[in-house]
């Protein structure tokens, strides 16, 4: 049973069209509204009212009106997602009520960089920040903005050489790996960025002729992978804001990657009890955790199967488990599900049990876990799990 590296680790799949999910209440009286009728109008964007859905074991669906495969994240009573086409959709938790934001006009599946395409979003302090386009003839993204309460859109002024991915946001700072140095020193250079939201400043935190990038941030630390040993032998870097000092927390020849930071606590995608097959994926990874004040190292998994793109936040620990299936010969597995540790307890517990479906990519956000549930070859969409169910007070 053999895995592959991706940030998002899904497939592509094709997109959620919601029409007519029993239960559900339109702001339009049309499916697609937001795109133009046989004769030019233009609908409002679609709105749906209502968590509608829940499975056997409590997880209730939080997204309907289209597939979040370009990213999604959860804060501050928000969910926030992007769609194949580009779309950006806002879930405001308490009232149950999902819109999309951007765009108000149809959309070109066909290009990647026609108005109103955003993906990644990151929410943080009121604000849903994303990789998109501004406009048609823009040849590169920009870092863009959208204010959930005023509704206003802005670019935070990433100059046009800049090519953002993989955005984080917390507090005052933003970072993300740039691609503007890609064809330097030979080639495949992603370099990391951190961005002051007060000060408006940009600062290029590295200066290496190989690829730094996944960039996550928590207060005065950032982590990110580092190619610097390989193409596929990945490092897990800490960076202090304040003093301008990283340090290596892995220092060998073996995969480290897909860091995430929360506070004093770092979790990554460890292969040292695994084995790697180069130009052919791995087995056996597990969950590793690092605390910057003590300096210590602990496994958080030892599952002989694969637990991989750990997220972290507060007391837990989220990632993709494939225990509960198998591989198939294109590397793509029929069943995985969302596995979390808590840090008070020291427990392990399966939180999502879907069977033949792929359930990946956790966040968190107090005791609130989103994840994306796709079946496989079909298409996917938001579910939320109240972890307190689990561990109740």
């Amino acid at each position: 049973m053999r895995g592959g590296r991706a940030r998002a680790a899904v497939v592509i799949a094709a997109l959620a069209v919601c029409a007519s999910w029993a239960g559900c209440t339109w702001g339009s009286s049309k499916p697609d509204a937001g795109a133009s009728d046989a004769d030019g109008a233009i609908y409002e964007p679609p709105t749906h009212v209502g968590f509608d859905e829940m499975d056997e074991h409590g997880a209730v669906r939080v997204g309907y009106l289209a597939d979040p495969n370009q990213g999604h994240d959860i804060a501050e009573g928000w969910i926030a997602y992007a769609s194949r086409k580009g779309g950006l959709y806002l879930v405001d938790i308490e009232s149950e009520t999902e819109t999309r934001v951007y765009p108000n006009e149809p959309v070109n599946e066909d290009a990647a960089h026609y108005p109103g395409f955003r993906a990644e979003p990151v929410i943080n302090r009121g604000v849903i920040y994303t990789r998109g386009y501004n406009d048609s003839t823009t040849e590169r993204p920009a870092v863009l903005a959208y204010d959930i309460r005023a509704g206003v859109w802005e670019s935070i002024g990433t100059p046009p050489e800049a090519n953002p991915r993989y955005l984080d946001a917390d507090g005052r700072w933003l970072a993300w790996s740039d691609m503007r140095h890609w064809d330097e020193d030979g080639g495949s250079n992603d370099e990391v960025y951190l961005y002051d939201l007060d000060s408006r400043v940009e600062h290029r935190l590295t200066h290496q002729p190989v690829m730094q990038g996944d960039p996550c941030i928590s207060g005065d630390h950032i982590v990110w992978d580092d190619y610097i040993k390989g193409n596929t032998i990945e490092e897990i870097v800490l960076y202090t804001i304040s003093t301008g000092e990283s340090i290596y927390l892995t220092d060998d020849l073996i995969p480290q990657f897909s860091p995430d930071i929360d506070g004093d606590n770092v979790v990554w995608t460890d292969l040292r009890n695994g084995e790697y097959f180069p130009g052919d994926g791995y087995v056996n990874t597990d969950v590793y955790l690092y605390r910057i004040s003590t300096g210590e190292y602990v496994q958080i998994t030892t599952d002989e199967h694969d637990q991989e793109f750990p997220r972290i936040k507060g007391k837990y620990i989220a990632w993709k488990d494939l225990r509960n299936g198998i591989r198939g010969p294109d590397g793509v597995p029929d069943t995985t599900n969302i596995f979390v540790y808590n840090l008070e307890t020291s427990e392990e517990k399966q939180v999502t049990f879907g069977q033949g479906y792929m359930e990946c990519c956790p966040r968190i956000y107090g005791d609130r876990l989103v994840y994306y549930s796709i079946r496989t070859g079909g298409w996917g969409s938001l579910w939320m799990v109240d972890l307190k169910r689990f561990w109740p007070d």
